[in-house]
């Protein structure tokens, strides 16, 4: 895990050499080298060109390498991560009765 603040202007994220070698990722050259992060929004992984600008709808990004295909307890972790739901009455009926008790 990185936390990255100088060059970033959310929700613009570059997948910059900087950024990849700052996770210990594979880097090159901007278009030459190619990396996967998840879309939270499709909940699949997704290979882009280093240089790729992401535009986020959360603060956080999950990266990894090409090469890597067995994330064990990814899932879980993804979940336990996640960011609070905002509350909606019609579509979480069960989780605001919970939070009213």
């Amino acid at each position: 895990m990185c936390e990255f603040q100088e060059g970033i202007t959310l929700p613009q994220f570059k997948l910059s050499a900087k950024v990849l070698q700052g996770l210990g990722l594979q880097a090159g050259n901007d278009g030459d080298e190619f990396i996967q992060y998840f879309n939270t929004a499709r909940s699949r992984w997704a290979q882009v060109c280093q240089g790729h600008i992401l535009t986020l709808s959360t603060s956080q990004v999950y990266l990894r390498n090409t090469d890597v295909s067995n994330m064990p307890d990814f899932d879980s972790f993804l979940q336990s991560h996640s960011q609070v739901i905002v509350p909606h009455i019609r579509h979480n009926l069960k989780g605001e009765r919970a939070a009213v008790h």
